[in-house]
């Protein structure tokens, strides 16, 4: 995970200024005195290095000089720093270090809009001294506890670095740590795990630890693993790791296309909602790219099972205020998926949230009597729910009178071919060196991007319909689900022998298609 390379020695720790916009809201009595670090000089001239070998000796040159050759790999592949630098680039490094608390309001608001300025693919043959002291005030080992919670999920009393820190905050910070991959689990034990830990200047490993998560954050390698290749940048880093945050158990995603109003999507998934790969619903759906052009932002509510797990009106606002958000819902749309159905069920029926503003119900091959008894208890007109219809599992029709349920039963087969096409297609640029044998490249034919398949009719402009999309491509479709199950050139073994969806086990094809039909038409829930 930790793959960016830098350079840097590090200084004295100082708390910076906060980005107003993406801070989580603190009590006034808790937030921590910031103090401006000094002006540095980064000319560095040849009198003051004879100066300072003289001085102080070869060894201190070379961490002075070290200082100036601080430079970050961004997911792209270009640098920022002493080279590299182009435009785009930093002004992304320039947004992660102002979310990180590296680069004061007031530098950003000068220094972001100079850079913004110049024409796109313009490389910068130097940076402003004040990037470079961002950049080396990320190498600090140290986290303010606004930050912690925006982009590890742990919750801080206060600030956390090389001039103490509560104790009790130093373990949370190990956890979340360890959580991302950034803290070896035998490192924690060893610092954090048998007792009340060192100062933190003591806890080697945690503070390394720290460094890399924050220069990750700045390069944009740091986040949930994607899926899906449009989703990624670099082929393997998350292209949304900006705009997604972890709320506890739940996952909230503020689209581009979002406004002043706080329209919410509660998607209640059949896995997980954090964390990435195929166990997070979200990111196996692609949900995130559903919502992105839409103003609804997306709120993932995990599976249970043996249970289910609710979200109430204060979970929504804490939420929100995680993303940078007022505690407010203007707008509610709920969608669910297989056993997800239980957390919305439960959801309403104990009118968690406010049952009032809800203005549309989805149900993914999850039409179940109980379902249905809770809308209706919860005062939820019919005429505001669909259901999807794709396996006999699902339910069948939904049975409220009034609702709409689409029925794609008899397109199951190819859904899920769609689906295995899709899935390989996006592993060859997430994992480019995965060997695809030729039968299985034989196989495949173009899939159009995600939010592109359409139920609807009359089909939206700039929409396929879907099954015209499937008549289109019956005859690979059915070579496809002829072979799905042979190795090794059938789709669906390849897919599981080498775990293209990340579930970490087999399942039935018509499990498949119940499964991955959700990817196609997710977006329909926003549109």
């Amino acid at each position: 995970m930790c793959t960016t390379s830098t350079s840097a020695t590090t200084v004295g720790w100082c708390p910076m200024e906060h980005r107003e916009r993406d801070r989580e809201p603190v009590p006034a009595l808790d937030r921590q005195p910031r103090v401006r670090p000094a002006a540095v000089d980064l000319g560095v001239r040849a009198h003051s290095v004879l100066a300072s070998q003289v001085s102080a000796g070869n060894r201190a040159v070379c961490r002075m000089l070290a200082v100036q050759r601080q430079s970050v790999t961004m997911a792209t592949g270009g640098v920022v720093g002493t080279s590299g630098n182009l435009r785009e680039d930093v002004l992304q490094a320039m947004d992660r270090l102002h979310m990180l608390w590296s680069i004061t309001d007031e530098a950003y608001r000068v220094r972001y809009p100079e850079v913004s300025r110049l024409a796109p693919g313009t490389r910068l043959p130097a940076l402003s001294g004040t990037i470079m002291s961002a950049l080396r005030q990320n190498e600090e080992p140290s986290i303010a506890a606004p930050v912690a919670a925006r982009f590890l999920n742990a919750t801080l009393s206060g600030p956390v670095g090389p001039t103490g820190g509560d104790a009790t905050d130093m373990i949370a910070l190990g956890r979340a740590l360890r959580t991302y991959g950034y803290l070896a689990p035998a490192d924690f034990t060893t610092e954090l795990g048998s007792g009340p830990p060192a100062p933190f200047s003591g806890l080697t490993a945690t503070r390394a630890a720290l460094v890399n998560a924050k220069r990750d954050i700045v390069a944009g390698t740091f986040g949930r693993t994607p899926l899906h290749a449009e989703e990624a940048v670099g082929g393997r880093f998350d292209r949304l790791t900006d705009q997604t945050f972890d709320c506890g158990i739940y996952l909230v995603f503020v689209p581009h296309g979002v406004t002043t109003a706080n329209n919410v999507h509660i998607y209640f998934s059949a896995l997980g909602a954090t964390g990435g790969g195929g166990q997070d619903s979200v990111t196996q759906h692609g949900l995130r790219t559903a919502a992105d052009d839409t103003p609804w932002i997306v709120i993932g509510v995990p599976g249970a099972d043996p249970g289910f797990v609710t979200i109430s009106t204060a979970d929504i606002h804490s939420c929100l205020a995680r993303a940078g958000r007022p505690a407010q819902v203007d707008d509610i749309r709920l969608s669910a998926h297989s056993r997800g159905y239980k957390g919305l069920q439960e959801t309403v029926r104990r009118r968690l949230i406010e049952v009032g503003k809800v203005s549309r119900v989805v149900a993914f091959d999850a039409n179940y009597r109980t379902l249905v008894a809770a809308l209706s208890h919860a005062g939820i007109p019919a005429a505001r729910v669909t259901a999807y219809q794709v396996t006999p599992g699902g339910g069948g029709p939904l049975r409220m009178a009034g609702s709409r349920t689409i029925n794609l039963s008899d397109i199951a087969g190819p859904l899920r071919a769609i689906a295995y096409v899709r899935l390989i297609q996006d592993v060859m640029v997430t994992r480019p060196t995965l060997a695809i044998p030729p039968g299985v490249r034989a196989q495949l034919f173009p899939v159009p991007p995600l939010r592109t398949l359409s139920t609807r009719t009359p089909t939206p402009s700039g929409k396929q319909n879907i099954r015209d999309f499937t008549r289109a491509h019956q005859s690979e479709i059915n070579r496809i689900l002829a072979g799905e199950a042979r190795r090794p050139d059938g789709l669906m073994r390849f897919m599981e022998d080498n775990d293209l969806a990340g579930l970490g086990a087999i399942y039935d094809p018509g499990i498949y298609s119940h499964h991955f039909f959700v990817t196609e038409v997710a977006h329909e829930v926003t549109d």
